[in-house]
């Protein structure tokens, strides 16, 4: 046989095999193509990067029956075209293929709102999405990302009390901080977790880690501001409490956060108040616990309660030596059994930390808390300031006085003593986004003319609540007046017109675009009754301000 009759019937056998071989890749590619598209929303197949390289690929945003394509800042050209189990996409009637660069024109951007066009999804001649797609840009702010190891971010959201922690990989992109690493992932907050689909979370590495440019630390907090339309209101109060040296001050970076990809908002990324791994400067009693009992989880709690029915959750296990400190507390309103809740005769709140203190710990703490209470509502000298820090809780109770803050003696008040020193100090200030006529339903349009303390105490008296400290220690003890109005009129009042006049502009500046995209992301119906959208809250923050700075010029020249 002749060596071409042998390649003729050599290509005659394998022709076919090969044929056959292409028809079973084609067919299994079809049916992963039908799988992908039946498991999935079909607009998923498109999606989008940066020129680059710089970021991460973005998911388009399904809002209403419209698609949004919310732009990163960092990607420093137009957004490229990339597919999944698609072939093209027709915009505008203009086609584009996969590594195809979407034109400028179809940009959307600050108050002229978003402009739609009209885009087609094509897997071969199949059109397997059709609609209006919106393309909005980021502005200036940095993104985060965080891809949890699921690939989905249910698990997170569904756990009510906040116990489901997954791991995830964090990507920062901003011109002067790049990061990329492992992390955890896990749901905060009370009501805006409960209430609102935009969530807070927390955010822990294994090591301390410098997140856009701030301070290293292990714990981060990603704050939603879903309570507040101008997007403000929490990053002024830090600015504010950090000129006026509260103690612990937390330092903040605003970010638009993406979720496996998809657009989650903006948000404001915090170091996580917290002794180990956060921000609190005090000795870690907690990891002394840890080590001496050899626990990673306590073996269970218990409640003791001192003659007077005041009582304090701790745990079994031994105490090192010395039990001074250092103890962080949270003032809240309740607490959840386990938490380490405790009660005096005046007030409630968490011990933070150590999270499981022990017994001669929990009676120690609980003692050191009513010695203090007992001279702040009994007696009208200033021994008092034998264990409080005088400056610091004057100037907290400067700031959540003048901005009304809805949550004091009920969240976020918190308060720590270090080991070997009598002194309760109060700090970090946290948490101001339900602050400044924040519901306004009638007594809020008011709140500007107002002692806002001293009415908040009135109105819980009368329904059986007792006060908290805060305006028990204004209210009856000379010297913390005293010292509350001389930090008004020799600081704090400079600070407010330098945030007024100078730092809340040039932050509306920064954010308003990536504001828009928030609250194009979650829209009216999502949020607060009050939302009237960032411009319209913005105003409104700032004619309070203003409002407010006259009454306390008037009140303090008065108070003489």
């Amino acid at each position: 046989m002749s060596c071409k009759t042998g390649l003729i019937r050599n290509l005659i056998f394998a022709v076919p095999a090969v044929l056959a071989l292409i028809a079973v890749i084609v067919f299994f590619v079809r049916y992963d193509s039908r799988q992908w598209h039946k498991e999935n929303e079909s607009y998923r197949s498109l999606f989008f990067s940066s020129e680059s390289g710089h970021g991460h690929d973005i998911e388009l945003t399904c809002i209403d029956d419209q698609y949004y394509v919310f732009v990163p800042a960092e990607y420093d050209s137009q957004p490229v075209v990339g597919f999944r189990y698609a072939d093209s996409m027709i915009l505008d009637g203009v086609e584009y293929r996969a590594g195809d660069k979407i034109e400028s024109r179809f940009f959307s951007v600050g108050l002229s709102g978003p402009s739609f066009f009209h885009m087609i999804i094509r897997e071969r001649s199949d059109v397997i999405c059709e609609g209006d797609i919106c393309f909005w840009n980021a502005g200036n702010v940095p993104s985060l990302y965080i891809d949890t190891s699921s690939g989905s971010m249910e698990a997170v959201t569904s756990s009510d009390d906040h116990s489901y922690m997954e791991s995830a990989k964090l990507y920062c992109a901003d011109s002067d901080c790049l990061y990329s690493g492992r992390c955890h992932i896990r749901g905060r907050g009370n009501t805006t977790w409960r209430t609102f689909p935009k969530n807070p979370y927390n955010v822990e590495f294994d090591e301390d880690v410098s997140l856009l440019g701030m301070r290293a630390q292990a714990k981060w907090s990603l704050l939603a501001n879903i309570y507040d339309g101008s997007e403000m209101k929490n990053a002024m109060a830090l600015d504010i409490a950090r000129a006026m040296n509260i103690p612990a001050w937390v330092e903040y970076r605003y970010a638009n956060l993406y979720l496996n990809g998809e657009y989650a908002g903006l948000y404001l990324v915090t170091q996580h108040v917290d002794v180990s791994g956060g921000n609190i400067p005090i000795h870690d009693l907690g990891e002394e616990n840890r080590i001496i009992n050899d626990y990673d989880q306590p073996p269970e709690w218990d409640v003791y309660y001192d003659p007077g029915a005041r009582s304090i959750e701790w745990f079994e296990g031994d105490s090192p030596s010395d039990i001074s400190g250092g103890y962080l507390v949270e003032f809240v309103q309740y607490g959840a059994p386990g938490s380490g809740f405790f009660t005096t005769y005046h007030t409630m709140g968490v011990i933070e930390s150590p999270k499981y203190h022990t017994y001669d710990e929990s009676v120690y703490m609980l003692d050191y808390l009513l010695k203090i209470e007992d001279l702040i509502y009994n007696d009208p000298s200033e021994a008092y300031a034998e264990y409080i820090d005088l400056d610091s809780w004057s100037a907290m109770y400067l700031l959540k006085e003048f901005l009304a803050d809805e949550d004091t003696d009920l969240y976020s008040l918190y308060a720590y003593k270090d080991r070997q020193s009598d002194a309760f100090v109060c700090g970090p200030a946290w948490d101001f986004d339900a602050t400044m006529g924040v519901d306004r339903d009638g007594k809020h349009y008011e709140s500007a003319r107002m002692r806002w303390l001293k009415q908040r105490a009135e109105s819980r008296r009368e329904n059986g609540a007792d006060e908290g400290w805060l305006n028990e220690l204004y209210e009856g003890h000379t010297g913390f007046r005293q010292a509350t109005r001389s930090l008004y009129v020799n600081s704090f009042r400079s600070i407010l017109e330098l945030e007024l006049n100078d730092r809340l502009p040039m932050i509306h500046d920064l954010i308003a675009d990536s504001a828009y995209m928030d609250h194009i992301r979650y829209p009216h119906r999502m949020r607060p009754v009050y939302d009237e959208g960032f411009d319209d809250e913005y105003s409104y923050m700032i004619s309070w301000l203003e409002e407010r700075l006259k009454y306390y010029d008037e009140y303090y020249e008065k108070d003489q």
